[in-house]
């Protein structure tokens, strides 16, 4: 039996909450009711797991809008639907911006709301996350940037994680991480960095643990054990025992990579290429790059110019040859343009 869809009303009306919740209980959803952007929050903040928020946006002291925007920076991924009564562009422009899947209009059905959840419930659960950790920001961009894009592109949920500060990190260097990042439509996670001095091989395992907690992803992509820079192999080995628990690991290509990266899974990335020079052109100075004769070196075909490689560590057997999840298409994310009036019955 499939697990009930988890969805978090948020509406300062009584008797719009109610309806909401007993329509949503007896459609088989699990059902919490709170009446402001504040206690949403705490509830989110609390460690309970949500599949959606349906928010007013018309909530007192902090709206539905600033709701969303407050809660992605800790859960990116968290779809959000927002209600309103306001029927003009303005509002669906606002929605969409904050980081919402789309809204609802009031007055709503009972079947067009049931409707429009069912869609989110089959696309929630056709994707999967994929987390892919480094020791510098510019390691996955530049390892394995292309093979992001196309998990994005697929509708699946990509998290960086970068795990140490580098010499020249400074307030810009935040900003490049993150505009890289969504470059390559991924989230950056908000995980403290290491501190060069203060690394080691438990605390990096420590900070992969707590993320993979709370992300669960389906697959992680790390650096390699074929890594001559002393930081990125402990990232690697870190990623071993604080990843344990997830079904597909594999290890990408890093500029330091040496003779022993044997590969035997391979992307080819030729149609991401340019996207993915564009999320490194992100950092300042050109970080040091996997040079274009590396990656072609890795081509099945004389025209590739972008095969990225990856040394499997685990694969689920229904995967094995395969990256796991592609090039499999998801259902693509419901529309988050203003549907028809729904008109109460």
């Amino acid at each position: 039996m499939a697990k009930a869809m988890r969805v978090l009303v948020v509406e300062d009306d009584p008797s719009t909450a109610g309806l909401l919740s007993l329509w949503l209980e007896k459609a088989g959803y699990v059902v919490e009711v709170d009446h402001s952007a504040e206690e949403a929050t705490n509830r989110l903040y609390s460690g309970q797991r949500w599949d959606l928020v349906l928010a007013d946006i018309n909530l007192p002291m902090r709206s539905g809008l600033e709701l969303v925007q407050r809660i992605h920076l800790r859960f990116p991924f968290l779809p959000f639907l927002l209600i309103t009564a306001e029927r003009n562009t303005e509002t669906a422009s606002a929605a969409v911006s904050s980081g919402a899947l789309g809204f609802l209009l009031k007055p709503f059905d009972r079947a067009g709301l049931l409707d429009r959840l069912e869609e989110l419930r089959v696309w929630v659960q056709q994707r999967r996350k994929i987390l892919v950790t480094g020791a510098f920001a510019a390691d996955a961009p530049v390892g394995c940037g292309g093979t992001i894009l196309k998990y994005a592109s697929a509708g699946h949920q990509v998290m960086i994680l970068p795990l140490i500060r580098g010499a020249n990190h400074d307030s810009r260097a935040d900003g490049e991480a993150e505009s890289a990042a969504s470059a390559l439509g991924a989230a950056l996670s908000c995980s403290p960095l290491w501190d060069g001095g203060m690394i080691t091989r438990a605390r990096l395992a420590s900070s992969i643990e707590e993320v993979v907690g709370e992300f669960q992803p389906d697959v992680v992509l790390a650096p390699s054990a074929a890594e001559l820079h002393t930081s990125r192999r402990l990232v690697h080995e870190a990623t071993i025992y604080g990843a344990r628990k997830v079904r597909n690991l594999l290890c990408y290509q890093s500029p330091t990579s040496s003779t022993a990266f044997c590969p035997t899974l391979f992307m080819e990335t030729e149609a991401e290429f340019s996207e993915k020079q564009r999320s490194i052109s992100c950092f300042r100075g050109s970080p040091p790059q996997i040079s274009k004769q590396s990656l072609a070196h890795w081509g099945h075909s004389p025209q590739s110019r972008a095969t990225e490689a990856f040394q499997v560590v685990r694969l689920e057997t229904a995967a094995m040859g395969d990256m796991p999840y592609l090039p499999r298409k998801v259902r693509a994310a419901p529309t988050t343009s203003p549907g028809p009036e729904l008109e109460a019955r």
